[in-house]
């Protein structure tokens, strides 16, 4: 651009005009850009900054959280509640590791024994009244041949059948009864070890879910965040809207006035070559003023008095 039109565009305010438009694209820039709203609900507040996001939990939510917080560090177990555990568990084993290496034949031999010496004064007494009917009857003598090579009483080899059969249904109960404690014993040693692993997690379960119930607590008020991320987000559409409105007036504004400053230039220009430039200007100025003493002094380049050809 020649000197002249340098000279019409900082007269006529071009220059101006160029800062003013690009003040209006900063502003477009700003208007468009994700601005978060800061939050403030019954739980907490939220609040934003230059790349950072914080929230405050209500006074009230936030005793709650720390009450839940400090019962989750006490519902953790002691080094003795930790010891107890183990050594219900151990018990639990050794009850487990019995009953499944126990000789259920000597256990059922136990039982069997056991049964026929609680029997024995009931079948000695038997065994008296029986020999007292025999004598009483004179049937003691009696004897009959089993064809085994010998001879027996009837009614004394009944009742000693009579027995054995009560002896075998008492053998198959004592071998049952001695199968029944042995499941038994395995259960017990299970239930404590079950017992056992309570002991040890019930705590750590307790104390989580105190600390969840705090941590819910956080929860809401971390919600605020995103409640003003939501409502930046619905914000933007409209903004970018109101932006876009102020650029294309700002770009009309803008042209317009660059095309009546261009045109402005353009006819100056035109007028300052067609005067043969500054040595034509000069000698338009000399023909003016014939006289030195009538040319009055020469005013400043660029002021109204230069343009107006004084």
């Amino acid at each position: 651009m020649s000197f002249v039109s340098k000279a019409i565009g900082s007269l006529t305010g071009t220059t101006q005009a160029a800062k003013e438009y690009a003040k209006a694209q900063q502003r477009i820039a700003e208007q468009s850009k994700f601005a978060p709203y800061a939050v403030t609900t019954g739980f907490g507040s939220s609040q934003f900054g230059d790349g950072t996001a914080t929230y405050t939990l209500a006074p009230e939510l936030a005793k709650f959280r720390d009450i839940y917080y400090q019962a989750a560090g006490q519902a953790l177990p002691s080094t003795a509640e930790l010891q107890a555990a183990q050594d219900v568990g151990a018990y639990g084993r050794g009850l487990f590791s019995q009953a499944t290496g126990r000789d259920l034949s000597k256990l059922t031999s136990d039982y069997y024994q056991q049964q026929l010496k609680l029997l024995q004064p009931e079948r000695t007494a038997e065994d008296i009244r029986l020999g007292e009917r025999l004598y009483g009857t004179g049937r003691g003598g009696v004897g009959v041949s089993l064809g085994t090579g010998g001879y027996v009483n009837p009614e004394q080899y009944a009742a000693s059948l009579a027995r054995e059969q009560a002896n075998l249904g008492l053998l198959m109960s004592a071998e049952d009864r001695a199968r029944q404690q042995q499941m038994q014993d395995i259960q017990r040693g299970l239930s404590y070890q079950e017992l056992a692993r309570g002991m040890e997690v019930s705590p750590y379960t307790q104390a989580s879910s105190l600390f969840g119930l705090g941590a819910g607590l956080e929860q809401l008020g971390m919600g605020t965040i995103s409640m003003g991320q939501a409502l930046g987000s619905a914000a933007v559409p409209g903004q970018q809207l109101a932006a876009s409105a102020l650029g294309s007036a700002a770009q009309n504004q803008y042209s317009t006035t660059m095309g009546n400053i261009g045109l402005l230039s353009s006819l100056g220009t035109s007028a300052f070559q067609g005067l043969g430039g500054w040595g034509g200007l000069k000698s338009f100025g000399q023909g003016l003023f014939s006289s030195p003493a009538s040319i009055p002094s020469t005013p400043q380049y660029g002021s109204t008095a230069f343009w107006r050809g004084y």
